[in-house]
């Protein structure tokens, strides 16, 4: 029933699905690492686009609309893509300190039963 909410939450994960993680996959990473003689760094690679983007999806979450998700307060599609990006930042050594919505969504998405058993610590990392 409410428009303007759904097309937020595609917008949000949007910027995680299509922003971020198609940068941030091993694959396309490997490339560039291989392709510029080793000049690029992974780590360097994915500070640099996780860092980014999920700078700006923190501005995107800065309104009313967000609640202990982030879309109000019901566990959803942006919700969805947004656990496993702060589980990358996190593996990479993004510098979360200046996120704090994304921090706290994200201890609020460590609880739903779902993220717990679809957690990459649980199936082994990629």
């Amino acid at each position: 029933a409410d428009a303007a909410g759904r097309a937020r939450v595609r917008a949000l994960a949007h910027a995680v699905a299509m922003d971020i993680h198609p940068v941030c996959t091993l694959s396309v990473v490997r490339h560039a690492v291989d392709t510029s003689g080793r000049a690029i760094k992974t780590e360097d690679w994915m500070r640099h686009f996780i860092g980014h983007g999920l700078s700006a999806l923190e501005t995107m979450l800065n309104g009313p609309q967000t609640g202990k998700f982030c879309h109000g307060d019901q566990f959803g599609l942006a919700d969805i893509c947004l656990a496993p990006q702060v589980y990358n930042a996190r593996r990479w050594g993004v510098e979360l300190g200046t996120m704090p919505t994304i921090t706290r969504i994200d201890a609020a998405l460590a609880d739903l039963p779902a993220i717990k058993a679809a957690h990459p610590d649980r199936w082994g990392k990629a």
